[in-house]
C-alpha cells in the first residue's frame, strides 16, 4: 500500500447558525505520514477531520486535494478513505472476518484475492484465531483491532481516526496505541488521527498539529512541540511547567531557594521553565518543602514550595514516600529546559 498525500488549502467551516467552528487552514501531509490532532473540545479537530473524510465540506475557497485529485467536492463514499470512529460501527451479525472483508466485497474484490488479504489483516490486528467469531463477542481491544483492519483492508492508502481509543479504559488505551502505530505503519498508510489525549499524540505521531479556538496553535514532531512550544497555551496542555527566577554565572543557577548547575546557559538574569520530570529531586542545592505528596504507582507527584513562595511541581520515584513538611533538595536536568519555537 502507497500512502496518500492530503493537501488542505484555506479550509473553514461555518455552519448554517453561524458558528465558526474552524478558520481558514492550510495544512499539507506527506504520503506514509502519521499525523495527530491534538486539543481540548471545541478546538475544531473534528471538524478539520470531517472536512477531509468529506463528510462535511468546507467554506466556499477551501479546497481538499488528495494525491493531486480535487476532492473537495466528493462524498466520503467518493474519496477512497478509510474511517474509524469511536464506536466501532462494525457490524454486529457479522464475523470477524466477515467486517473486515466486508468493503472488499462491495467493491468488487474476487473471493481469493479478498481472503488472501482479509488473512493478512487478521495477522497483523493479531485476530486470526478469532476470524469466526461475532464482532458482539469480543472485547473493546478486540472490536477496536477489528475496526482499525476494516479500515485499512480497500488499501486505499489513507485512513481516518476519530478518537478510536476514548471508550476503553486507561489500561487497554496504553496497549493499543503501539498496535495501532504498528498497524498503521506496517501497511504504508497514511494517517490522520483526532485526540484529546496528550500521551496518545505524543506516542503515535510523525508531526503533531496542536489546535486552539479553530486555527492551529503549532505544528512539529513530538518532541519540538514539548520542548520548544509555540506559546505559554501549548506548554500548559501537556501538563505542568514550572517557571523559577535566578541568575546563572559559569553555568550555576543562584536563585532564594540555593544554587544547582545549569551547563551550557548563557550568563545573567533569566527565569527557567521546565517540566516535573525535569526536576531532579535529592540532586542539585535547590532547597524545597513539601506541600503535598500524591501517590501515582511507579511515581510520586510533589507540589515543593520555596523560602520566597515559589512553587514548583517535581515527580519523585514511588518507592520512597514523601510527607508534608518534608524537606527537599533539587536539580534541575539541563536538557530538560523548555524553550520558545521562534528561538
Amino acid at each position: 500500500m502507497t500512502g496518500k498525500t492530503l493537501q488542505l488549502t484555506r479550509c473553514s467551516k461555518t455552519y448554517p447558525d453561524g458558528t465558526r467552528a474552524l478558520e481558514p487552514v492550510d495544512l499539507t501531509i506527506a504520503a506514509g505520514e502519521v499525523v495527530v490532532l491534538l486539543g481540548p473540545s471545541g478546538c475544531g479537530k473534528t471538524t478539520l477531520l470531517r472536512l477531509v473524510a468529506g463528510l462535511d465540506r468546507p467554506d466556499a475557497g477551501g479546497r481538499v486535494v488528495l494525491d493531486g485529485l480535487d476532492v473537495t467536492a466528493h462524498p466520503i463514499e467518493k474519496r477512497g478513505v478509510g474511517m474509524v470512529f469511536q464506536s466501532y460501527a462494525l457490524f454486529p451479525h457479522m464475523s470477524v472476518a466477515g467486517n473486515i472483508g466486508y468493503g472488499l466485497r462491495v467493491q468488487g474484490w474476487s473471493r481469493a484475492k479478498r481472503k488472501a488479504r482479509v488473512d493478512e489483516l487478521l495477522a497483523t490486528a493479531r485476530l486470526t484465531e478469532l476470524a469466526g467469531r461475532r464482532v458482539d463477542q469480543l472485547s473493546g481491544g478486540q472490536r477496536q483491532r477489528v475496526a482499525l483492519a476494516r479500515a485499512l483492508a480497500p488499501r486505499s492508502g489513507m485512513i481516518l481516526l476519530d478518537e478510536p481509543l476514548t471508550a476503553l479504559d486507561a489500561g487497554l488505551r496504553e496497549g493499543l496505541r503501539a498496535e495501532i502505530a504498528a498497524m498503521i505503519r506496517d501497511q504504508g498508510a497514511t494517517a490522520v488521527y483526532v485526540t484529546h489525549d496528550q500521551a496518545e499524540a505524543l506516542t503515535l505521531a510523525d508531526r503533531l498539529v496542536v489546535m486552539n479556538r479553530g486555527t492551529i496553535a503549532q505544528i512539529g514532531t513530538p518532541r519540538e512541540v514539548y520542548y520548544r512550544p509555540a506559546s505559554d497555551y501549548i506548554a500548559g496542555f501537556f501538563g505542568p511547567v514550572n517557571r523559577l527566577s535566578g541568575t546563572i554565572e559559569d553555568g550555576i543557577f543562584a536563585t532564594a531557594t540555593g544554587t544547582t548547575p545549569v551547563p551550557g546557559q548563557p550568563d545573567g538574569a533569566t527565569t527557567l521553565a521546565f517540566r516535573p520530570e525535569a526536576a531532579i529531586v535529592g540532586g542539585g542545592g535547590l532547597r524545597f518543602q513539601v506541600a503535598t505528596s500524591l501517590f501515582e504507582g511507579v511515581r510520586q507527584r510533589l507540589d515543593l514550595e520555596g523560602p520566597a513562595g515559589e512553587r514548583l511541581v517535581a515527580y519523585a520515584p514511588g518507592a520512597r514516600p514523601y510527607a508534608p513538611g518534608d524537606e527537599v533538595t533539587l536539580g534541575i536536568d539541563p536538557d530538560g529546559l523548555l524553550t520558545s519555537s521562534d528561538g
